[in-house]
Formats: C-alpha cells, structure tokens, sequence
C-alpha cells in the first residue's frame, strides 16, 4: 500500500520529486532486506521504486497513468495478496517474476543509467555485500564467498581487472546457490570503460549450480558485477540461504 501510494505521488506530481528522500530506505539502498516486509527504517517507502522500474519495463498506460499497478490493485481487491497480485500482473505482461525482479537488483547497480529519472534526480546506487575485488595475473583467483539472503532480496560482488590488457582475457564467475526452485537467480554484468554495460543470466541447473565466463580486459572493462538473489516468494520457507561464489580470471 505504502510503496503503490509513494510511487503514485512521483506520478502525479513528477516536478515535486519529494519521494527521492525515501530511496536510501528501499532497496536501493537496503538491497539485503526483503522487498514485501516492512522494517524501522521505512523501506517501504523506498521501494516505490520497483513499482517505478516494472512500470518503465512495461508501460502500457490510460489517462496519463500507467496502468500496471491498477491492474495489481484490481486483482488485490479480488482476493489476492498483495505479493500474489505483483506476480500475476506481471505474468499476464509477459514477464517472469524471479527474472524480473533479478533483473531490478542488477539494475540498481546503475540507477543513473537504469531509471529515466536516475541521474537528474541523483537515485543511490545499490551497495555491494562484499568489497570490490581487484584481479590480475598475479592473483587472478578468490576463495569461495559466501552470503545468507532472505527472500526478494540480492548481494552483489565486483571484480575489477588490473593489468589485464590483452583482448583475450575473461573473467569466469560461479555460483552455488539454493536450489533454483527456491528462488535462485544469477546476473553477471559487464561494465565497459566507454559506457556500455552488457547484462546476462547464468544458467544454474536444478541445485542452483552454475558458471559463465565474460570479457575481462581492463583495456576495456571498468568491472564486472556479479549479483546474487534470491527471488522467492514464499516468505520466511526461504529466508537465509546461503549463497556461495567465487571467480578467477584466465586467458
């Protein structure tokens, strides 16, 4: 309710901008809470942003509004929980849920990019779980890392190449989450020093087991993110899974 209402007033009033103040809250700024709970520190305030990022991503409108987050009130006055009404609204879009709100996560790494109002506005970016991690010939390898995540919630790593300088060389990054019915989901993004980010999901097989391999050179490559989530939306059944990952560069 919160979250729909704050998202409605940046619609209607999109010149006041007041609603920006809540951001650092949500999990744009709290990305290791869960975006259905509501906490002390008012995030459910700042998460009109997804609400903002899904009607971006699909922007059907009527009479100047977009009309996905009626559409999740019309099925939420049928019955429906509020979560039940997010996922089903965005199913009959087209979309699936754990991928699109994977996809939410990554994208808060880069709000000034992400959101068309992120760099006027000045949105917070995302903060890592873990420190940014610099790889080279010399240590071209981490140790296993490992993060507990509590439902619709993410962790994000960085790995930054130094002295990496030929074409050839790659970054492999794997993960051993929950199980993929649990609600594991893995983006890899790459960041390129001239502005182009490039964005995919790891394929992880049943037991949330997975790897890719993505361009590595620091010719070219600012960093690459590594973003861990755990979309379940079966509340507390999925809270504090372990998430493990680790990566190593290679030519």
């Amino acid at each position: 309710m919160e979250a729909t209402a704050t998202w409605a007033e940046d619609e209607v009033y999109d010149a006041v901008n007041d609603t920006v103040q809540y951001l650092r809250a949500g999990q744009l700024g709290r990305p290791d809470l869960s975006l259905d709970r509501s906490y002390t520190n008012g995030n459910h305030y700042g998460n009109w942003i997804f609400f903002r990022y899904l009607t971006e991503k699909y922007r059907a409108s009527a009479g100047g509004m977009p009309t996905l987050v009626r559409s999740m009130w019309i099925r939420a006055a049928a019955g429906q929980s509020g979560l039940q009404a997010v996922v089903n609204t965005v199913k009959a879009s087209g979309g699936d849920f754990a991928k699109v709100y994977a996809g939410f996560a990554d994208a808060n790494r880069r709000p000034k990019k992400a959101y068309a109002e992120g760099a006027a506005q000045r949105y917070p970016t995302a903060p890592l779980a873990f420190r940014a991690i610099k790889l080279s010939a010399k240590t071209p390898r981490t140790n296993w890392g490992a993060v507990r995540l509590a439902h619709l919630s993410s962790a994000t790593a960085s790995f930054i190449p130094k002295k990496t300088t030929q074409k050839k060389w790659k970054l492999k990054v794997q993960v051993d989450m929950a199980d993929r019915s649990r609600g594991s989901v893995a983006v890899v993004s790459v960041y390129f020093k001239r502005g182009k980010v490039t964005s995919s999901f790891i394929s992880l097989n049943r037991k949330g087991k997975g790897a890719k391999a993505v361009a590595f050179s620091s010719r070219k490559v600012s960093r690459v993110d590594l973003v861990l989530v755990n979309a379940s939306t079966r509340g507390s059944a999925d809270n504090r899974l372990i998430q493990k990952l680790r990566a190593s560069a290679f030519r």
